[in-house]
């Protein structure tokens, strides 16, 4: 049963619409509101096949007005009357904003909508949402019913509205910010609202928020999570203007002017901690408000969202005092969950080559093919290991794998990562599940030459570069970067003790260290560019390292 609690719907006079921003938007929805009225008797056919996306979360604010958010076939017409299907039809009028997804196809997209109706809480089913033009297209709610909690669809909600476009953006967002709290049923004056917490482990919380009051202002700020306790990060603190939530309380442009903040909290937190955070505000009378984090509005940066989403509170981040300490950790926490692998198919070996499976299908196919047709140069004692993503490449690895396992003449092994990229981080664990003492690491980016595989088993140094044919048809010769290369698993143990963390795969810890090298021995498959973001977080690290 699909449920929301909210005050008698307000009229469009008194809904709060940020200044007017919104009210063209309201008079709109309305005018669908009303044509919707005038079709609910005509037959509407919604054909399975008429299916164009999904509700995934619906939520209810305190003015009446309902907020939806999935996905569906982008459209280019962002506002009409629609019907509402539970166990009646019900009149209504929808407003939609669109952003890309990365997990949909090309003509679909993530949406948030603004939806008036005449629907009344208590339904009996989760809601179907019909467009009234006739055409039986339909967005189904997903099963058993959509995510309805504020502190759930509100994170959703303001995020799609961040990277969206469309002309009701402005408006929607208005709404959003005016409409999203509800009104408190106590005496306090003091408004505090948590936007976010983006936390990295090892490092600390950055937490994005507001605290407003008539008559006080926010002075510091401390951030309970478990057990431990920390103070702000003060020079890592900004504040900033938020006119948006002005419907709070009227007449403060002053202190509106500094009551949304940006905040650091410095600390080495446990991951369970940031599931149950307390942020105390002191107040400049020696008071305080203490608000509790719904963990919905919780990121782990690099993990469940990307690391350089930080930059939305820190625009210039790599000029901030901190910025080398989380370099350092970021690059940390991308070595560690970059180090498991699930073994899928292993078979022991006294020495392996591992080929990192590239992202291209084309090249995944060149992986496979070159390993069969070269893997007969290789010595007796020497075995085949491919590392692949868990990705939707997943079956065409297994499908030649399974060939290459049928053709080739040495032992085949095969493991996935689960939730990364292979990089060379994961040597060490490979290599202990093959039992293996020798091994040569090509890099999912690359590719070995005929050369390169005649040579694999007859270096005998403890580490040998293999290295790679430049786009111009030269050589780049050893350097800090170990895209490929031969090595004693006892000599790596060693180098990887000394390198610093990096994202992407291990570099060599300083130019002093001079290694051997295979010339013509691999050639790219597409250049080894990082972004530029990475790139800067990999250098602020090497430096931290020393």
């Amino acid at each position: 049963m699909l449920t929301f609690l909210w005050k008698s719907r307000m009229s469009l006079s008194t809904a709060p619409t940020s200044d007017g921003i919104a009210q063209p938007l309201l008079v709109r929805l309305e005018q669908h509101v009303s044509q919707a009225r005038g079709l609910l008797q005509q037959p509407q056919d919604a054909q399975p096949s008429s299916q164009v996306g999904y509700l995934e979360g619906v939520w209810a604010d305190w003015s009446g007005l309902i907020w939806l958010v999935g996905w569906m076939t982008e459209d280019a017409v962002v506002d009409r009357p629609v019907f509402v299907l539970d166990t009646a039809r019900h009149a209504a009028g929808v407003a939609v904003s669109f952003a890309p997804r990365a997990d949909l196809g090309p003509d679909a997209k993530a949406f948030v909508a603004v939806l008036r109706a005449d629907w009344q809480a208590g339904s009996d089913l989760p809601p179907q949402l019909v467009f009234a033009d006739g055409s039986g297209r339909f967005l189904e709610p997903v099963r058993p019913w959509p995510v309805t909690s504020a502190e759930a669809v509100l994170p959703i909600v303001r995020d799609i509205l961040e990277r969206s476009s469309g002309p009701h953006r402005a408006a929607m967002r208005a709404l959003f910010q005016a409409n999203r709290l509800r009104p408190s049923g106590d005496d306090t004056l003091e408004r505090v609202q948590i936007d976010e917490v983006a936390f990295l482990p090892g490092f600390g919380a950055f937490v994005n928020g507001w605290a407003l009051s008539p008559c006080k202002r926010a002075e510091s700020f401390v951030l309970k999570a478990g057990n431990h306790v920390i103070a702000a990060d003060q020079l890592s603190q900004f504040r900033f203007a938020r006119s948006d939530i002005s419907q709070t309380f009227p007449n403060v442009a002053q202190a509106l002017e500094s009551a949304a903040f940006v905040t650091l909290f410095r600390g080495d937190l446990p991951r369970d901690a940031v599931e149950r955070l307390t942020l105390k505000i002191e107040w400049d009378d020696g008071s305080s408000t203490i608000v509790s984090v719904p963990p919905a509005m919780v990121r782990v940066l690099g993990l469940t969202v990307p690391l350089d989403s930080i930059r939305r509170f820190y625009p210039a981040l790599e000029a901030e005092r901190f910025f080398a300490d989380f370099a350092y950790r970021a690059a940390a926490q991308a070595r560690f969950q970059s180090s498991g692998v699930q073994g899928y198919d292993i078979n022991p070996v006294a020495s392996a080559v591992l080929l990192a499976a590239p992202r291209q299908r084309s090249d995944i196919f060149l992986l496979f093919d070159r390993a069969a047709r070269h893997a007969a140069s290789l010595p007796v004692d020497w075995g085949l290991a491919i590392i692949a993503s868990a990705d939707e490449n997943r079956g065409l690895v297994l499908t030649l794998f399974a060939e290459l396992q049928r053709t080739a003449s040495h032992p085949c092994s095969l493991f996935f990562m689960s939730n990364a990229e292979p990089t060379s981080d994961v040597i060490d664990e490979v290599a202990a599940k093959l039992s293996c003492t020798r091994f040569a690491w090509v890099d999912g980016n690359l590719s070995l030459t005929a050369r390169g595989w005649h040579e694999l088993g007859r270096v005998t140094n403890a580490m040998v570069l293999l290295a790679t044919d430049d786009a111009m048809g030269g050589d780049t010769g050893p350097g800090w970067e170990l895209h490929a290369f031969v090595a004693d698993i006892s000599e790596w143990r060693r180098i990887y003790s000394l390198a610093p963390p990096q994202i992407g795969g291990v570099r060599l810890p300083t130019q002093s260290i001079e290694l051997p090298a295979v010339t013509h021995a691999a050639e790219w498959l597409q250049p080894p560019l990082g972004s530029p973001f990475t790139l800067k977080i990999n250098e602020a690290a090497r430096r931290a390292h020393g």
